[in-house]
C-alpha cells in the first residue's frame, strides 16, 4: 500500500522556503541494498514536503533526506528516515531551534 509521508523544515517555528530536499541515501532495512529510482520528494505547501513509498511492496526502509547546502546556518541539514511495514514514520530531528517532525 502506497503511504505519503511528509514532513515541514522550519526553523525558530517559522517553515523554510527555498528548498529543494533530496535524497543522500536509501536503502532496505533488512538486506542494506540500495533502493533505485528514489521516491520524489514533492512541496507540499511553504516549508512542507511530501513523498510516497509502499514498504508492503519494497520491504522496510531507512534512508537520509539532504535539505541543501542553503540550510546549514549552524542547523542539522540531513533528516533521518524510516518506513516501515503497516506503520510509517519519519524520526524526528530537532538541532538548536529547528524543528523537523513528521505526521
Amino acid at each position: 500500500m502506497l503511504i505519503w509521508y511528509w514532513f515541514p523544515v522550519r526553523k525558530v517555528g517559522i517553515p523554510v522556503e527555498g528548498l529543494v530536499p533530496a535524497w543522500s541515501w536509501l536503502r532496505r532495512a533488512d538486506t542494506g541494498a540500495d533502493i533505485r529510482p528514489y521516491p520524489v520528494i514533492l512541496p507540499l505547501g511553504p516549508g512542507v514536503f511530501r513523498f510516497a513509498y509502499d514498504a508492503e511492496a519494497s520491504g522496510d526502509a531507512v534512508g537520509q533526506i539532504d535539505m541543501g547546502d542553503s540550510f546549514v546556518d549552524g542547523y542539522e541539514r540531513w533528516q533521518d528516515v524510516q518506513m516501515v511495514r503497516e506503520t510509517g514514520r519519519i524520526l524526528g530531528l530537532q538541532a538548536g531551534t529547528i524543528q523537523i517532525a513528521a505526521g
